[in-house]
C-alpha cells in the first residue's frame, strides 16, 4: 500500500525516556546487567533520603527531550508530555520515518496525563 493512501496504518517502532537512559537499548542493556534505574531522589536543589528510591531522567535528556517541543508549547507540557515526545520521536527514527517527509495532516501526537506525580520543591514544604 503506498503511503499516500487513505486507509494505510504505520507502526511506527519503539522509543524510550528512562532512568536507565535513553531508547529500549539502554533498558535491554540495564536488564542484562541487572542495573537499576532507581536511586535517592535528588536534584540541584534539594536532597531527600525520605524518598529512597526515585527514577530520574538524566539532566541532559531532559534537555533533548525539551528541545524537540517548540518554545511556545513548552510552558503547556508536563515532565511526562516532553518524555513522550522525545521517545515517539525514537519511535519514528526506529521505524525508518522522516517526519518531514509526512504530510503534516497524516501525522501526530496525543498524550495524556492522569495521576502523575513527581516530587517537587513545593511538596517539601
Amino acid at each position: 500500500m503506498k503511503p499516500d493512501s487513505p486507509c494505510s496504518l504505520a507502526v511506527t517502532g519503539v522509543g524510550a525516556l528512562l532512568p536507565t537512559g535513553i531508547g529500549p537499548q539502554a533498558l535491554w542493556q540495564a536488564w542484562c546487567n541487572q542495573q537499576s534505574g532507581f536511586s535517592s531522589f535528588s536534584t540541584r536543589w534539594l536532597q531527600s533520603r525520605l524518598i529512597p528510591r526515585y527514577g530520574h531522567i538524566a539532566a541532559e535528556h531532559e534537555e533533548q527531550a525539551r528541545q524537540l517541543v517548540p518554545h511556545k508549547l513548552r510552558r503547556y507540557a508536563s515532565q511526562s508530555t516532553l518524555w513522550g515526545v522525545h521517545a515517539a520521536q525514537q519511535a519514528m527514527t526506529s521505524a525508518g520515518l522522516e517526519p518531514t517527509e509526512t504530510p503534516s495532516e497524516r501525522r501526530g501526537l496525543f498524550t495524556a496525563q492522569a495521576d502523575y506525580s513527581n516530587p517537587s520543591l513545593q511538596g517539601f514544604q
